[in-house]
């Protein structure tokens, strides 16, 4: 009798617990399919990039652009173009006393980021004007049931055009663009394997001191 109140018992743990885990994962699909729907609509659904602000506009949250932090970002832009080094620039910002992204120093990683995220000053779509929603997703490993990060494939991404939001001209995003495929395609010539950093932002996790 006891072994058996002592199953039942288990059953009904496994039971609520899978029940916990399906609302969940309807709830986490209810959040999505919101959101979803604001960023078709080109509002503002996700963390703030550096150079904006956000406002409350009705049940929504719209970007607004900071023109002082903008020009930063302009500054960024052309100096990377022309072909300074991530290093120098971030070194001269932190030497300015210019606050990073999150307040603190610059670093590489804030200019060069990851180009399959869009992250980094230098990868960010939205200084161009174009807003890019569910790029990548999180997913349980089956293992050891750590969440990871996973990019979707592009036909899944949702991007809208918002050219009040643009910051950086045509040109000096191409010839960014320009610059780091240069750069990766000297590092596959030499059968460097270690990634698509460009030369000058390969160390992505280096803190630039003032």
């Amino acid at each position: 009798m006891t072994r058996s109140l002592a199953s039942g018992r288990k059953v009904l743990r496994v039971a609520r617990g899978l029940v916990n885990e399906l609302y969940l994962d309807d709830l986490r699909a209810q959040v999505h399919r919101t959101l979803a729907a604001k960023a078709s609509r080109g509002r503002h659904v996700a963390g703030r990039s550096y150079g904006y602000t956000s406002e409350q506009d009705g049940n929504d949250r719209r970007l607004v652009i900071v023109p002082e932090q903008a020009a930063i970002v302009r500054e960024i832009f052309d100096r990377y173009g022309a072909g300074e080094s991530c290093q120098r620039i971030a070194a001269d910002l932190n030497t300015r006393g210019i606050q990073g992204p999150r307040g603190g120093t610059w670093s590489v990683s804030a200019l060069y980021g990851s180009p399959d995220k869009g992250a980094g000053i230098l990868n960010n779509e939205l200084y161009i004007g174009r807003v890019v929603w569910n790029r990548s997703q999180w997913i349980k490993h089956p293992e050891t049931g750590k969440r990871e990060r996973m990019i979707r494939p592009r036909s899944e991404w949702l991007v809208a055009e918002q050219p009040e939001l643009r910051i950086v001209d045509d040109s000096a995003w191409q010839r960014v663009r320009g610059r780091f495929g240069d750069k990766h395609g000297e590092r596959r010539t030499r059968g460097d394997t270690r990634g698509p950093f460009s030369a000058d932002c390969s160390d992505a996790a280096v803190a630039v001191a003032a």
